[in-house]
């Protein structure tokens, strides 16, 4: 098995208090802590789907066990195994927004991969938004979007690729965005699951040279972005992503339940309860 993509609808995912808790179980306990304190339900359920998925994906690479699997952060927030065992060069990573959790998974020195959500802004019109975010693309990038028969959707692709970059390089939120400006296939359609290539990259003005960049669409309002470096293996490259349906996998982690909770059962039951419904954007 040579690479790895992963996602899960976290919105259609409709678990029981019970079964929420049974996912818990196959996570650390500090992680767990963190995922209880969302005040949205949806907010928990991406992120527990990204901690399942790194496991998943790291024990069908390693030679580790599940409850074998010890992961942490580096410092500048990028998931990191932790277990002592020869990943063959594995690299992997994780992202969430929207509906969905995705994950990316490599022989590769560096890997990135973000979804955006491709919705209206919340408070404000595209263009005041746009006003707003001026100083992260370059004028090539302006053009690009601006010209483009749906603004809105080619920001997105842009921000994907700019946000996959920094997963993958590891620089952290001070990197400023402007510095690397993309050029990407000109005004593609966005149908569900489709591969719409690659895009070329300038940092500080010169090329990219060595990575690899993807473009691709889980469904019509959201985008995938995937940076690798060296690049993936051109038979990795341009794959969709195969999209999990958590009713199967549960059985599967009920297996897995590895982990004590963090707390009493019923005081965590009792945090799961207290979550808010968050209503879909359009």
């Amino acid at each position: 098995m040579s690479s790895m993509r992963l996602a899960v609808n976290a919105r259609a995912w409709k678990p029981s208090v019970q079964e929420l808790i049974t996912c818990l179980k196959c996570i650390q306990p500090q992680e767990q802590e963190r995922i209880c304190r969302f005040k949205f339900t949806l907010d928990a359920k991406l992120s527990l789907l990204g901690r399942l998925l790194l496991r998943k994906v790291i024990a069908a690479h390693t030679s580790l066990s599940w409850s074998d699997i010890v992961l942490g952060r580096t410092e500048k927030g990028k998931p990191l195994l932790l277990s002592d065992d020869n990943t063959h060069n594995l690299a992997f990573n994780v992202s969430h927004s929207g509906d969905y959790t995705v994950m990316v998974a490599g022989h590769t020195e560096a890997l990135g991969v973000d979804v955006a959500d491709v919705r209206d802004p919340l408070s404000s019109s595209v263009e005041r938004f746009f006003e707003l975010m001026a100083d992260v693309f370059s004028d090539a990038e302006w053009q690009h979007i601006n010209t483009s028969p749906v603004p809105l959707r080619e920001f997105y692709v842009h921000w994907a690729l700019k946000e996959s970059y920094v997963k993958a390089a590891g620089t952290g939120i001070g990197f400023g965005l402007q510095r690397i400006s993309f050029t990407s296939s000109p005004h593609l359609e966005r149908d569900s699951g489709t591969v719409v290539g690659d895009a070329t990259a300038l940092l500080d003005g010169q090329p990219v040279d060595n990575w690899c960049f993807e473009q691709l669409w889980l469904d019509a309002k959201h985008v995938v972005a995937i940076a690798s470096h060296p690049p993936l293996d051109p038979a990795d490259r341009l794959q969709p992503f195969e999209v999990l349906a958590m009713e199967d996998w549960l059985a599967e982690l009920q297996d897995c339940e590895t982990f004590p909770l963090y707390e009493e059962e019923n005081r965590v039951t009792h945090i799961l309860q207290a979550m808010k419904d968050k209503k879909a954007r359009c």
